[in-house]
């Protein structure tokens, strides 16, 4: 009993820097209106100052916390006034793609910079603790919830009792009628990212004594954030912190109780949660099959000492091509998918498991269905949700499913799984033109959904639901084809690319990096086609493997600014500036 109350003690405490960081995301959703997978990197900066100053000057965290609050406050203000304003009347997608652009950027110039290893700030009062009869208290953890508590008590002051923070909470409730009364939205936005980024700074400063600063601790943070915001409902500012005490108590039990399960609870709790413009259809289909032809010939071109280096950049392109149309194929239902990486990993892992005994074919094709049979599992619990809800739940069910990979012990755990190469190495070519024959599948699943009736049900389905129902589409059942049948083309990318890896990962396999790919690419490329896509995932994909030769180390760096770049001024993607210079 003394356990179970001292691990709820402990997942109290906890709350209180989690519900700081979701407050912050909250702020940030609820005014701006802003879906922002960067949020965690502004906590990571607060996390690095805190390091920095206590490394080099010997200045003590709590003294840090002032300096990171106006220092990441400043670089949110910034951020929103060169990054954010500019998009904030584009599509959400196009927003969600600049923050994990400016997300990728940050990781990895922090890699860059401070390298992969953890940096813990060790005062020395780190290890204290307050006894409480027979419980104990980190005296740490106690002085991060109570500063935590502080801070969001004074946030809702301000919000409640100055006259600015109720210009914030009028802008919140209404982004027109405020001017009339002249109020300045712009500035209010300003004001209230650079807090969202404040806070997270803030919270940074607190992690680094109680965990650690790294390149990737942020994003830990921002998932457990989005967590918290959608059981708190969005933007409900009021509902952060009963939120984030259900995630902080959650994770507290199941780490205790199950045990090499960490993080888990809050993963499957979070799991729990209830046509376009561009060339002409002649252009279009021309563009497709010349496409088609090239990578069909590719490996008999005089590609002399580059053969090699070309070939295996071919087969990345049409694997993460064939992954990106099945993604479009998703997204014309108005469904923001971020499970795509979850059904690439099922079809690599099914692949992988069941080639040695079944045979190159048959092992791709039972790998593919067990992924369509984990899209109807998702599907089937999560196509009622809409937008950020359904992209949280389709995250969390990827969470998920990389969590069991690396417990259950015949997927090889963290140790990984060997997979044998396919038809046992015979065939130099077969890597290449399995992958090939992925693509062809997905072009022709496109290109069917695209001029068949059913682009109709999916429209139908992206402007409205409601109108769509009354027009007699059956919404659920038009949704949940098209993830089953992306999910199989998705399954079969991963499948692919289990037998030219020849070894898999949990943390490679299930790869948020593999669901953002796939919906870059068609955002990048144009999105609702089929050469869209094949666009985007030549350029793409292309410029990411010269960029791993050229850079080799911060590569990412530069793709991560130029994803960023792309979408402030092609924001209509490579047809949209295509049509436009034919127009």
């Amino acid at each position: 009993m003394e356990l179970f109350a001292q691990t709820l003690l402990n997942g109290v405490l906890m709350a209180g820097v989690y519900a700081l960081v979701a407050t912050g995301l909250a702020l940030s959703l609820g005014v701006v209106g802003i879906v922002n997978f960067a949020h965690g990197e502004f906590l990571m900066l607060g996390a690095y100052l805190s390091y920095l100053l206590f490394a080099f000057r010997g200045v003590d965290p709590l003294l840090s916390l002032g300096l990171a609050f106006l220092a990441a406050f400043l670089v949110g203000a910034l951020t929103y006034h060169g990054l954010i304003r500019p998009v904030l009347r584009a599509p959400e997608l196009n927003q969600m793609l600049l923050t994990f652009g400016l997300s990728v950027f940050l990781q990895n110039l922090a890699l860059l910079l401070f390298g992969a290893d953890t940096r813990v700030v060790a005062p020395p009062y780190q290890a204290a603790t307050l006894a409480l009869g027979p419980f104990f208290l980190g005296a740490v953890p106690l002085g991060a919830f109570l500063l935590s508590l502080a801070l969001l008590l004074l946030l809702q002051a301000f919000l409640t009792r100055s006259r600015l923070g109720l210009a914030v909470r009028a802008v919140a409730q209404n982004r027109v009628a405020p001017g009339l009364l002249g109020i300045e939205a712009e500035a209010v936005y300003l004001l209230a990212f650079g807090l969202s980024a404040a806070l997270a700074g803030v919270a940074g400063v607190m992690l680094s004594v109680m965990l650690y600063a790294s390149p990737t601790v942020g994003f830990l943070f921002t998932l457990k954030s989005f967590a918290i915001v959608a059981l708190a409902g969005l933007g409900n500012l009021k509902g952060v912190i009963p939120a984030a005490l259900v995630l902080a108590l959650a994770e507290a039990l199941v780490s205790t109780y199950v045990p090499g399960a960490g993080a888990g609870g809050g993963r499957l709790l979070l799991g729990a949660l209830p046509g376009p413009g561009g060339p002409g259809l002649e252009g279009g289909m021309r563009g497709v099959f010349t496409f088609l032809l090239l990578f069909a010939l590719l490996p008999f071109l005089p590609l002399g000492v580059w053969r090699a280096f070309l070939m295996d950049v071919g087969l990345f392109v049409l694997l993460f091509t064939a992954l990106a149309l099945s993604w479009d194929l998703v997204a014309r239902t108005g469904q923001l998918s971020l499970a795509h990486g979850a059904f690439f990993g099922l079809g690599a892992y099914g692949t992988g498991l069941l080639l040695p005994h079944v045979g190159t074919l048959p092992a791709l094709a039972l790998g593919a269905l067990l992924a369509g049979l984990g899209a109807l599992l998702l599907g089937s619990v999560t196509l009622r949700l809409h937008g950020l809800y359904f992209a949280i739940a389709s995250l969390a069910f990827s969470e998920v499913l990389r969590t069991l990979a690396l417990k259950l012990p015949f997927t090889g755990g963290p140790i990984g799984l060997p997979v044998p190469p396919p038809f046992g190495g015979g065939l130099p070519l077969a890597g290449y033109y399995l992958a090939f024959a992925v693509l062809a599948l997905a072009v022709a699943l496109s290109l069917w959904a695209e001029k068949s009736p059913f682009r109709l049900a999916q429209a139908a389905c992206r402007q409205s639901e409601a109108v769509a129902r009354v027009l007699g589409v059956r919404v659920v059942r038009v949704k949940l084809l098209s993830l089953f049948l992306g999910s199989l083309v998705a399954g079969l990318s991963g499948g692919v690319y289990a037998m030219k890896a020849l070894f898999l990962s949990p943390y490679e396999a299930f790869s948020l990096a593999r669901a953002v790919e796939a919906l870059v690419i068609p955002i990048f490329g144009g999105l609702y086609t089929t050469l869209g896509p094949l666009l985007g995932g030549v350029v793409l994909v292309g410029l990411e493997q010269a960029l791993r030769l050229w850079i080799q180390e911060g590569y990412l760096v530069v793709y991560g600014a130029l994803l960023v770049l792309a979408i402030l001024f092609l924001p209509k993607g490579l047809l949209g500036l295509l049509g436009g210079r034919r127009g």
